[in-house]
């Protein structure tokens, strides 16, 4: 996860310096909307959104990212898989505090079954009809590099014909048994996959929906889907500029063709009694206004039930201030730029907004465990009061004794 968002990050800065072609002309940290002329998602002024009841039972504050499937990012596929969870890794997790179990694979998977056939999701064709509008540039360098970078992608797609969608949900439902075979109660959620292709990522919801959604409550006994899933999570974790355009005046989908299939997957979520998370990454000011992005879609919509904000520090010791930004977003329950300022002019969603916890397998090395700590006093006042979810690496950092002793700390 933490890879294929830095390669996100390059790929956008390189964007940047191309030419004047900037997804937005507004100001990161400005509240005020903005229009991106042209743009292909419909345009919705008066949008007034669904509303459903969802049970208070189902939440997320006490998650942890059991990462599966495909040792492989965006871009970066491998033939070797992540070594699987053990029962008693399960117990471990459990006793260290805990409740919900989120399965995470990493990368794309771009394939589905249909009469027994492997076929492709999106296809170069697919790439190659994206039109300006889309990006919201209007520097034709920038969209021919966009369109290679994609199409490079395709190539590279984790798990490649062989291993879809379809074998996605046959592992999930392999570790649901396992966890559930330790705690019959346990909270389970799952994930839809990277979309690898964000201009048109809404290609994928009609296909998440069948070859993930509905094809888990499918197999899973009817017990398990009413009582053990808890919801699903988004995968991507960013509604990156450069890629995508982005039009605060559309308030259903500003104008945004992955924004849409965001909003389509959370109806389908939410038709079927569950919740809907995102843990996008934290970044304020200059050029990314991932902070402007997040704030416009958990502010102002009811997409997401929880967004849980990746601080990043523990990965990057220049970035210890986002720390505090993000405690300042989780104590008022709204996104905030880095110096305070709301976005989208304040809070009208029911979205309940928290940290993610970070940590892997540097934890014996006491400057990461130093930074770690900078997430116990901000955040532990938070357990239980607020969404949260562990990013503690693979399977054997997050079982390693220095990452399950931190868990129980925050979490017990």
């Amino acid at each position: 996860m933490k890879l294929k968002k830095v390669l996100t990050i390059i790929l956008a800065a390189s964007l940047a310096v191309l030419g004047s072609g900037c997804v937005e002309s507004v100001d990161p940290s400005s509240t005020e909307t903005t229009g991106t002329t042209g743009t292909t998602a419909p345009v919705a002024d008066d949008y007034k959104e669904p509303e459903y009841d969802l049970p208070d039972s189902i939440k997320m504050d006490k998650g942890i990212l059991l990462y599966m499937g495909y040792n492989g990012n965006f871009g970066y596929p491998s033939d070797k898989l992540y070594e699987t969870y053990t029962e008693d890794d399960i117990r471990k997790l459990k006793d260290s505090g805990v409740e919900q179990f989120v399965l995470l694979p990493t990368g794309a998977y771009n394939y589905v079954k249909a009469d027994d056939e492997s076929t492709a999701v999106l296809l170069k064709s697919d790439v190659d009809a994206i039109t300006q509008d889309m990006l919201g540039t209007t520097n034709a360098l920038d969209m021919e590099k966009i369109k290679g970078e994609f199409n490079k992608s395709l190539d590279a797609t984790t798990g490649g014909p062989q291993r879809g969608m379809d074998w996605l949900v046959e592992e999930y439902i392999t570790l649901t048994n396992r966890i559930l075979s330790v705690d019959s109660d346990a909270d389970i959620w799952y994930s839809f996959p990277d979309v690898l292709v964000y201009p048109i990522a809404n290609k994928y919801t009609d296909v998440f929906i069948e070859h993930i959604l509905n094809a888990l409550k499918a197999k899973l006994p009817e017990d398990v889907w009413n009582k053990n899933v808890g919801g699903f999570y988004y995968c991507s974790e960013a509604v990156v500029a450069w890629y995508t355009a982005f039009d605060t005046s559309n308030k259903e989908n500003f104008g945004n063709n992955m924004v849409q299939g965001m909003r389509d997957l959370s109806n389908a979520v939410h038709r079927e009694n569950k919740k809907f998370l995102w843990i996008p990454y934290y970044q304020s000011g200059g050029e990314h206004q991932n902070a402007f992005r997040i704030g416009n879609i958990a502010n102002t919509t009811n997409i997401f039930d929880f967004v849980c904000i990746q601080p990043n520090y523990y990965f990057d010791a220049r970035k210890e201030n986002w720390v505090t930004a993000v405690e300042s977003i989780v104590a008022d329950n709204m996104v905030k730029d880095h110096n305070g300022k709301v976005m989208a002019g304040g809070k009208t969603s029911k979205t309940q907004i928290g940290p993610e916890m970070e940590i892997d397998e540097r934890a014996p090395n006491a400057d990461y465990i130093e930074r770690f700590q900078k997430y116990v006093d901000a955040y532990k006042k938070y357990v239980g009061k607020a969404p949260m979810v562990f990013y503690a690496g693979d399977r054997n950092a997050t079982l390693s004794k220095e990452v399950l002793e931190q868990i129980a700390i925050m979490y017990k």
